[in-house]
């Protein structure tokens, strides 16, 4: 019973979500599964200007150490 419901679960989560795996360089991708074939993406989905550019700008804060 537990293992249908994961299979389950697993199959409703492959239409909502993405898969984030690194390429052979090391880098973040990601894989929709949503539609009938796999799609490989190399930006993050449903991100848009606004989401990079305030991620970009807090790469280059010097907060590591607070973290």
């Amino acid at each position: 019973m537990s293992e249908e419901i994961g299979l389950r679960l697993d199959a409703a989560l492959d239409h909502v979500s993405y898969e984030v795996v690194l390429n052979d360089r090391g880098r973040i991708r990601w894989i929709d599964r949503s539609g009938d074939e796999e799609v490989w993406l190399d930006s993050e989905p449903q991100a848009g200007f606004w989401r990079h550019f305030s991620a970009g700008f807090m790469r280059i804060l010097p907060i590591k150490n607070q973290l």
